[in-house]
């Protein structure tokens, strides 16, 4: 199909797809799902796929790119990386940027599944106000003719929440009541801690003592180099 509207199940992208409602229709929405959604997004997904006339479920491999290239972090040590275990020996654990395993899981994968169906028009719930947004305006054309759209670029974070509260109250994810800030990508992602402690501190466990095992050695090695030479 010629429209494509991607959802991740966050707010914005929620509001996104309530708000392009007379396009349904003729668009395919297409779910970016890394491959460790978390069960309650499943849950929403699942209630969208009902919801509308065409639905594409796109999956990447968080465990595989974790597997291959270590954990997301804010902030890489060297040593600790597959490039670095070329120099300084195999390591027992390794880390990549959270920037490199979201393209890797899901970012590409979209990509991929956008261009495959022969989107010409790509919607996304990107705000101009957004902390982390992709770097290309509301009309940007990209090399293989694909036009990407920013309908709630003006929108603010409240407006989002009052766009929802009157119109689709019941597809609101419950965790931003309970304290979270973003949209709940991947369960077991150990970077963005600005703004996931809470989503952390929200998983059950065995789940929670995973990620935050992950964090502290993560802590230790970044503690460790930095004092080096110091």
């Amino acid at each position: 199909m010629h429209n494509v509207i991607q959802v991740s199940g966050g707010i914005d992208s929620m509001a996104l797809l309530f708000s392009l409602r007379p396009l349904w229709h003729d668009a395919l929405v297409m779910w970016g799902d890394s491959g460790a959604a978390y069960s309650d997004v499943v849950e929403l997904m699942d209630k969208v796929r009902a919801l509308v006339p065409h639905f594409m479920h796109v999956r990447g491999d968080q465990p595989g790119v974790i597997a291959a290239f270590g954990h997301p972090v804010d902030l890489v040590p060297v040593s600790h990386t597959r490039a670095g275990e070329m120099i300084y020996g195999a390591q027992p654990i390794v880390f990549q940027s959270y920037l490199d395993c979201c393209a890797r899981a899901r970012f590409w994968p979209l990509q991929n599944a956008v261009r495959g169906c022969g989107a010409k028009v790509v919607y996304r719930g990107q705000r101009n106000d957004d902390k982390r947004r992709a770097r290309i305006e509301h009309e940007h054309v990209d090399g293989a003719g694909i036009t990407y759209r920013f309908p709630l670029r003006d929108w603010s974070r409240a407006q989002v929440f009052e766009f929802m509260a009157r119109e689709a109250p019941d597809y609101i994810p419950a965790y931003y009541a309970a304290g979270e800030l973003t949209s709940r990508d991947c369960w077991s992602c150990t970077a963005y801690r600005d703004d996931n402690a809470a989503r952390v501190e929200h998983l059950p466990e065995p789940q929670r003592a995973q990620v935050e095992g992950v964090i502290r050695r993560w802590q230790a090695i970044v503690q460790a180099e930095t004092l080096k030479g110091a």
